[in-house]
């Protein structure tokens, strides 16, 4: 920097180029500071999963839920059907037994 009124001294002043040279730096220093904290958050996350592979993790997470929701559908099904026939053979049995009822108290009536 130079004195713009000639007495040899250091200038207070910036010139165009020295303005652009130094935000040129900083801008540089900036992006080489967010690329090596993106890089390093990158790496974290690699790390995190096995292999380095959020997508297969995620698609071995989204197989496990889909077992487990079949799993489901099937105890539910099961359940119904076996309180359905639970049901359906308790209403036969009841029948049944007052078929019998009234088959002896008909035969036991007097004639």
């Amino acid at each position: 920097m130079s004195d713009p009124g000639g007495g040899g001294g250091p200038s207070p002043y910036v010139t165009h180029a020295e303005l652009e040279q130094r935000l040129d730096s900083n801008r540089q220093q900036i992006i080489n500071h967010f690329d090596s904290r993106f890089d390093t958050l990158e790496k974290m996350i690699k790390d995190g999963f096995p292999h380095g592979d959020p997508r297969g993790h995620r698609e071995a997470h989204e197989g496990q839920i889909e077992r487990a929701n079949n799993r489901k559908a099937l105890w539910k099904s099961v359940w119904e059907k076996l309180v359905g026939g639970t049901v359906i053979t308790a209403l036969i049995f009841i029948g049944q037994a007052s078929w019998s009822k009234l088959l002896t108290l008909l035969q036991g009536a007097p004639k």
